[in-house]
């Protein structure tokens, strides 16, 4: 009788087990893809990149005092996810010597060609960071339009509206994309 009623207990945790992963496994998961991934070693074109401060590897990007844009703008087309993604997030090590950064924003924006108006946000870097002299990851999210096609393109790039801002330090950009 014991071991009936053991043999029972036993196969209703195996039971319970199976529902438990079963259910689990049901769940809806937020896939992603990578559209971009860049830390700046393999870059071929060197204009604003500076080895005073790195987070990976050697290089970073700075943008200097008295730039309002940057030299680089960092693109991928939405077909690189192979299915266009509802949204996009694209993110970036920034290194910030102070305070003094004005308004100086990481900027992404999904570019329609004149199809229909440019889709864009922007994160403030003054916002974001509370820590000075550190590398401080940032992150910014966006909706695509339903209407998005493939051939549509999102890019990341920096504004200093205020070209009076201290350089700022930027390294590891990547852009991913959710459904």
């Amino acid at each position: 009788m014991l071991i009936n009623f053991l043999c029972n207990m036993r196969l209703k945790y195996i039971v319970f087990a199976v529902v438990l992963l079963t259910g689990s496994a049901c769940r809806r998961s937020s896939s992603s893809c990578a559209l971009l991934k860049n830390d700046l070693e393999s870059e071929q074109d060197t204009t604003g990149l500076t080895t005073k401060h790195a987070h990976s590897g050697h290089y970073s990007y700075v943008l200097p005092h008295g730039s309002q844009f940057g030299s680089k703008v960092f693109k991928a087309p939405l077909s690189s996810c192979g299915k266009i993604p509802r949204k996009i997030r694209a993110s970036a090590q920034a290194y910030v010597m102070s305070g003094r950064v004005g308004t100086t924003m990481l900027v992404v924006s999904l570019q329609c060609h004149g199809r229909r108006p440019d889709v864009w946000a922007a994160l403030t870097i003054n916002e974001a960071v509370k820590r000075f002299q550190t590398w401080v990851d940032l992150k910014k999210t966006i909706e695509i339009p339903a209407d998005a096609l493939p051939t549509d393109e999102v890019q990341v790039y920096v504004w200093h509206m205020d070209a009076t801002a201290e350089p700022t330090y930027f390294d590891d950009f990547k852009i991913k994309g959710y459904e």
